[in-house]
């Protein structure tokens, strides 16, 4: 007979994720024994059940099936960062291709019977929204003087950091030099309601980071990197002026989650305190009387768990996504903003805004040159 032992088992997952883009999880034991013993318990195997919003259910048994089903993009390998051992399998990517409630179930086994048969399980289910925040580009073929674009500037390799000088933020500035991953005695480590603009994640952020820099790879491009804690502030405001008055204009920024499978699986898997993902809303305002233009919500932003089992040079590009769309009919002067969502934990994330005129014959991506 199967029982379940005396375990809860917990879920790092999104609650919200933009269509066509994907939903890293983890899943993981914590006991409830009242002992002075750690808790952290890996299962032997685990076992995936999506259901997506039509219905369609998908199994995938990580340790024995040879083929990985859609909409899986990838397991983990087994991992050990410290305290116990992590399964190969505990931690998931989804595609997230229709929009719509999905359901995720995972089931934990552990032991074996005599006959062969698994002794204990235990499971856990949660829902995913996923909803369009599709970015619609409109195209043309003039350029005016009055685009603009935001690239946060070029660096040396281990030169100085700098700060916002174009715009205001409600972050403090760290300054502070890297030294390395095991330094941390000059503050160089950004902690809660800091930002810094560098070209690295790791040397600019958090060692417990991925070693990502600029999506463009055109050199050493800068970035603006903020940690952010619980609390919705503005990451980043500025005026746009002498736009074309009436004319459409498309916006567009790219943003990542830089956090690594170590910090989804070891450092913010701690039962009820739970990992807390990405997210921020693009809004643009008319600057006198300051009514919404157009807001952009880029939802649950995942960190790629791809970064961990790929090469140095892919890993620095790699979950780089962009959002955006058109604003039409602008006035003369708006203002450009973005801030953390209320209640989310916006931890280690990078963008590079742009705004051009509607009638470029392709949309520019923000390049620092």
């Amino acid at each position: 007979m199967v029982q379940a032992q005396n375990r809860t088992v917990y879920m790092n997952y999104p609650d919200t994720v933009c269509l066509n883009n994907y939903a890293s999880l983890h899943s993981f034991y914590r006991d409830n024994w009242d002992d002075d013993e750690d808790d952290y318990i890996a299962p032997d195997s685990v076992m995936w059940e999506v259901t997506s919003p039509a219905g369609v259910l998908s199994r995938f048994r990580v340790a024995s099936d040879a083929v990985r089903p859609a909409p899986y993009l990838y397991a983990n390998n087994a991992a050990n960062y410290g305290d116990g051992p992590i399964r190969r399998g505990q931690s998931i990517m989804l595609d997230m291709n229709q929009v719509g409630l999905w359901t995720v179930k995972v089931t934990f086994y552990e032991g074996r019977n005599r006959n062969g048969s698994v002794t204990y399980t235990n499971t856990k289910t949660r829902t995913i929204r996923v909803i369009d925040c599709t970015m619609s580009v409109c195209y043309g073929s003039y350029k005016p003087n009055s685009n603009f674009i935001e690239n946060f500037g070029q660096f040396t390799a281990n030169g100085p950091r700098t700060q916002v000088t174009t715009g205001t933020i409600e972050y403090r500035y760290n300054g502070n030099p890297f030294i390395s991953t095991t330094n941390t005695s000059n503050g160089w480590p950004l902690e809660d309601d800091w930002y810094t603009v560098y070209y690295n994640a790791i040397r600019g952020g958090r060692p417990e980071w991925d070693d990502v820099n600029d999506h463009t790879n055109d050199g050493l491009g800068g970035m603006l990197i903020a940690n952010s804690s619980h609390d919705p502030k503005t990451f980043y405001s500025r005026d746009v002026p002498s736009l074309c008055p009436g004319a459409k204009y498309n916006f567009s920024a790219w943003f990542i989650n830089l956090n690594s499978h170590k910090v989804l699986s070891y450092t913010c898997a701690g039962g009820d305190a739970s990992y807390q993902y990405a997210g921020v809303e693009f809004i643009v305002k008319n600057k006198v009387g300051g009514a919404v233009i157009g807001r952009f919500y880029t939802g649950d932003v995942s960190m790629d768990l791809r970064r961990v089992d790929t090469t140095a040079d892919a890993k620095r590009l790699l979950g780089w996504q962009k959002f955006g769309g058109p604003l039409p009919s602008l006035p003369a002067l708006l203002t450009l903003s973005w801030k953390s969502r209320t209640g989310t934990r916006v931890v280690a994330v990078t963008t590079s805004p742009w705004m051009t005129s509607p009638l470029n014959s392709a949309p520019r991506i923000s390049t620092p040159i």
